[in-house]
């Protein structure tokens, strides 16, 4: 697990060579954007990206994080989920709590067939797919 306290705005990219992190978390950090590389995190399970006030994107690069059981992104200003956010096969739960920014799901999130939590509460989506 890493925990990323820090006060920078970004994430290094050298956290790409964690190629056996099972858990980044982030969870309120001021960072604005996500350098995830798939390949390079082929282990991550969980990624807990909750109250980063900054983050405004999610990269299309997460939906080739295979192993990705859980993704946090509750109060966060992120406007748009990537389409390939659907590709995420073993993904157990996805929080969205007041995303306030968020109004529409992509329509692949119906191909999360193992998907056994989704936490809209205090968002503002319009309609589901």
């Amino acid at each position: 697990m890493l925990k990323y306290l820090g006060a920078a705005f970004n994430i290094p990219e050298s956290i790409n060579w964690l190629i056996s992190l099972k858990e980044l978390c982030i969870k309120g950090t001021p960072v604005k954007e996500l350098p995830l590389s798939t390949s390079s995190l082929p282990c991550l399970a969980n990624f807990l990206a909750g109250g980063c006030r900054f983050l405004k994107q999610v990269p299309s690069s997460v939906g080739g994080l295979n192993f990705l059981l859980e993704l946090e992104l509750d109060y966060t200003p992120i406007e748009t989920l990537p389409e390939e956010i659907g590709d995420l096969r073993v993904i157990r739960k996805l929080w969205l709590r007041n995303c306030q920014s968020l109004k529409v799901l992509p329509e692949s999130i119906g191909n999360m067939g193992t998907l056994l939590s989704l936490y809209l509460g205090g968002s503002n989506i319009e309609k589901l797919p």
